[in-house]
């Protein structure tokens, strides 16, 4: 009986030392690791947006966005094109309410929509999306 946990366990761990050799990175080849470079949008956005109570007061948030991006040429595209940027972002923000900009599910939602509205203007202005993910560094509300 040992002998057969033995010989099983000698085969899982053989089995596992060949497979992580086939998934090794030496056998992808000469590939050159993916980099990608962050733009800051400076200063953060800052905008209200309307709290649903019965006194409809404002509520204040302020983002810090870094968009992500894979050529170093696109930065500069980036930041050429970052008032208009902005200003998407900020119309963004502005029309959320309060329990979207509350919550974990609405951040992420507001997230995707300022993604796909930054690739929507960059592809007019560009012809390509340019950008390919948007990090929140900061997201502050009251």
């Amino acid at each position: 009986m040992q002998f057969a946990v033995l010989m099983n366990t000698k085969f899982w761990l053989s089995s596992m030392a060949a497979l992580m050799l086939l998934v090794s990175p030496a056998s992808f080849g000469n590939e050159e690791p993916r980099r990608v470079m962050y733009f800051p949008f400076d200063p953060d956005i800052t905008t209200n947006f309307i709290k649903l109570d019965e006194t409809r007061h404002l509520g204040y948030i302020r983002v810090a966005i870094e968009a992500a991006v894979s050529n170093p040429v696109d930065l500069g595209i980036v930041e050429h094109h970052a008032p208009l940027l902005r200003s998407a972002f900020v119309e963004i923000f502005g029309a959320a309410q309060e329990g979207k900009v509350r919550s974990m599910t609405g951040r992420e939602e507001l997230r995707q929509e300022c993604i796909t509205t930054a690739q929507e203007l960059l592809e007019r202005e560009t012809g390509r999306p340019v950008i390919e993910n948007l990090l929140f560094t900061t997201y502050m509300y009251q």
